[in-house]
Parts: C-alpha cells; sequence; structure tokens
C-alpha cells in the first residue's frame, strides 16, 4: 500500500497528516537472477509492517471522518495582511474537529488490533515496456516486521530471490506499537498547511502579472513602471519562485546568435551582467515603488540579497544592502538541511567552492575578476557586522524569511 496512491490528493488539506508521506513508500531495487530454471530479472519491493499497517489505519480514519464531517477538507486561499502571505479559509470548523477524530481514531484502530498484518512474500511475471531478450521478468513484494528496512535487509532478500527461492516470512498476524503512530502522525498547523500545499496556494498569475515578469525579464524601466500603474503586483511570482525583482538582478541581455528552437527568448535562463547595474537599479527603483518588498521571497526561492551573494554580484550586492535589505534572512525550504543559507552566510562558504558556482555566470568575467568580486562581498557584510575595530560579532543568529514580509 502507498498513501500517495490511495489517499493522498483527499488529505492534503487534512491537519492531521501522514509525516513525509512519499518517504513511506516501498522503495524498490532492480536484480538479476535465476527463477523456475531459468534467468530472472527482478524488481524487487520491500515494506515495513508497521508503516503499512499506520497507512491502513490513517486511510480508514480518513474514510470515516469524510463520512462523519463530509466536506471538512473543502478550503480556498485568500490573502493575508503581510506582503506576499497567503492563508488558508475552511468555511466551517469541521476541520478541527476532525483532525482530533482522526488522531484518536488511528490510535484506537492500531491499540485494538482492529487491522493486523503478516509478514509476505509474493512474485507475479511482468511484461516490461521495453524490450528484454536477458529473461523473465518478475515483480517482487515483501513486508516485514521489522524496525527498519536497512542495508542487511535488502542484501538478506535479494540474495535469496537471486537464488531462485521465496523470502520466507511468518504468517501469523499482528500489529505494531502505538510509538509508531506518533512518529509518522502529525497535526499541522494552517500556516503549515498553506507551505506545503504551496503549488495551490500561490496567488496566481493575471495576464498583467505576466507581462511584468517579462518587462523584468526585459530590464525595460520605462516598461515596468507602465506596467505597475495598469496594476501589476510587483511581488508576483511563479511555479519556480521567479519575482519581477528578482528577473532583474540576475538580468543579462541576450548576446547568443539565436534563442534554442521553440524557445520564447524572453523564457531563457537568465544571467547578471554588471555591465547592466544602472539599468538593473532603474528598474529595481521602479518596482520599489510600485510596492515590491526588498526582502520579500517564495518559500520555495531565494531573496534579491541571497541571490546576489551567491553569484557574487557585489555591485547588486552594495545596492541591496544600501537599501536595507535584510542579510540575516534564510529561504523557508531547502532540499539539505531545512534551511537555505542566508546572504551572509553565501558569502563567507568555502572560496573554492563559491568561485565554482560563481563559473555559472560566465558574464561576471574571469577568476581574478570572480575573486576579487567575492573579496568586496565579504566586506561588504564585515563593514555591516563586524566592530569598527576589526571584531567579529560573537553571536550572529539567523531568523528564517517567512512567506510573507512584514
Amino acid at each position: 500500500m502507498r498513501l500517495a496512491e490511495i489517499a493522498l490528493q483527499r488529505s492534503r488539506y487534512a491537519r492531521c497528516q501522514i509525516i513525509d508521506a512519499a518517504a513511506h513508500a516501498q522503495e524498490h531495487r532492480y536484480v538479476d537472477g535465476v527463477w523456475a530454471g531459468g534467468p530472472a530479472d527482478f524488481e524487487i519491493h520491500i515494506g515495513q509492517l508497521s508503516v503499512e499497517l499506520v497507512l491502513r489505519a490513517y486511510t480508514k480514519a480518513l474514510a470515516e471522518a469524510e463520512k462523519r464531517f463530509p466536506g471538512f477538507t473543502d478550503c480556498t486561499f485568500a490573502d493575508g495582511p503581510d506582503v506576499g502571505e497567503r492563508r488558508i479559509v475552511f468555511p466551517h470548523n469541521r476541520q478541527d474537529m476532525a483532525a482530533v477524530f482522526m488522531w484518536n481514531r488511528i490510535s484506537e484502530i492500531v491499540e485494538s488490533g482492529e487491522i493486523q498484518l503478516a509478514e509476505r512474500f509474493s512474485i507475479r511475471s511482468w511484461e516490461p515496456s521495453w524490450p528484454d531478450e536477458t529473461g523473465s521478468n518478475y515483480l517482487v513484494d515483501v513486508l516485514l516486521d521489522r524496525p527498519a528496512i536497512d542495508e542487511a535487509t535488502w542484501q538478506e532478500v535479494c540474495g535469496v530471490v537471486a537464488g531462485g527461492d521465496p523470502f520466507p516470512v511468518d504468517t501469523e498476524p499482528r500489529t505494531c506499537d502505538v510509538g509508531v503512530i506518533q512518529r509518522m502522525i502529525t497535526e499541522l498547523s494552517f500556516p503549515e498547511l498553506v507551505l506545503i500545499n504551496w503549488d495551490m496556494a500561490r496567488k496566481p498569475l493575471r495576464p498583467v502579472d505576466r507581462a511584468l515578469l517579462r518587462a523584468a525579464r526585459r530590464c525595460d524601466p520605462d516598461e515596468v513602471a507602465a506596467v505597475l500603474a495598469q496594476g501589476a503586483d510587483a511581488n508576483a511570482t511563479t511555479e519556480f519562485a521567479e519575482t519581477p525583482a528578482l528577473n532583474v538582478v540576475t538580468y543579462e541581455p541576450w548576446t547568443g546568435p539565436e534563442p534554442r528552437q521553440g524557445r520564447d527568448p524572453l523564457d531563457r535562463e537568465t544571467r547578471p551582467s554588471l555591465s547592466s547595474l544602472d539599468r538593473r537599479i532603474a528598474c529595481l527603483e521602479a518596482l520599489f515603488a510600485g510596492g515590491a518588498h526588498i526582502d520579500y521571497a517564495d518559500p520555495f526561492g531565494p531573496t534579491l540579497l541571497e541571490r546576489a551573494a551567491h553569484i557574487y554580484d557585489a555591485d547588486m550586492v552594495e545596492y541591496l544592502l544600501d537599501k536595507g535589505a535584510d542579510d540575516s534572512l534564510a529561504g523557508a525550504l531547502e532540499d539539505t538541511a531545512g534551511t537555505s543559507p542566508s546572504a551572509w552566510s553565501l558569502a563567507f562558504t568555502d572560496r573554492e567552492f563559491a568561485r565554482i558556482r560563481a563559473m555559472d555566470f560566465a558574464s561576471l568575467g574571469t577568476d581574478e575578476e570572480r575573486t576579487e568580486n567575492a573579496r568586496r562581498v565579504r566586506e561588504l557584510f564585515r563593514a555591516r557586522r563586524w566592530a569598527p575595530d576589526g571584531t567579529p560579532p560573537g553571536d550572529v543568529r539567523y531568523r528564517e524569511a517567512r512567506n510573507n514580509v512584514p
């Protein structure tokens, strides 16, 4: 069972949620071996019994909550009072009652043994969509009652199956410890619901907002001002976390012979050009005058200062700092440690790593020029953090950027 295939869409706005449901899907691996006396290719899936049991209990509790509190996940999104803020709005109070019901019901289902599972091993043949002449193909599904599916478990299962034997399992029905529920289930706040559903919560772009984004990609100050006068949102955000101001910071005039075939030249991946500083500043001034916030960022994107520091655009960093940009803001989401680096942190990462990253932005010049820009960026940050006698700050605390800025 995979929750993503059964209940993920129905539960996306429920406050009672599986923690990282995608991570609880069964992992799979491919191995070669023999089966029924002939060569075989296996696609092996191994699941953890306690995880599947909780997923089944969650699915059952969700179905019961939908009957008891019909429409409890019905919602809309609306603007909040802060710049870029989006709020989830439920038309009634069934959401809170359903969350309490689901949490209690899941615990009851597991503790009472209402749902029990046994270990299992199953294998079936299947025909892949690609030609394969190396042997028969088999899908193998294994469910084990183990604390974790670690590498040793994978080696054990794959070794037995590849050798042509079914993996031995215990067919006695069982339940799981209630502690598994506490590790897998959580109750989300409304802001957390907004964040995990940001693809739906993000403010839709109007035609005039798209026109502003295109004007910003052209880095045309007059066109930017004209579109803003038509009512465009200066903080409009695309699904790729682009804002008009972010497009301006990374602007570079098109220098190639022709855009790639089938691509709008305005949809190219932009690069910064230091020679265009005055033009970019004129555009940013128009955007700030039209309501763009200097520290605003999509939850999945960088602030303007983060981006400028990342590419060591020293002139832009200096301009943004002089305008009051906050160098301690960090993005709310990142693939690695949960928060992306602040602009300050980016400026003081390892010099070689920073140089390699900056190489993506060829218009910033030679290695020597990029190294000099990196030195200038660090000095700009030091001038605002260090004491006049050169003493570094004893404790620089960074705060996470919200998806709104007061």
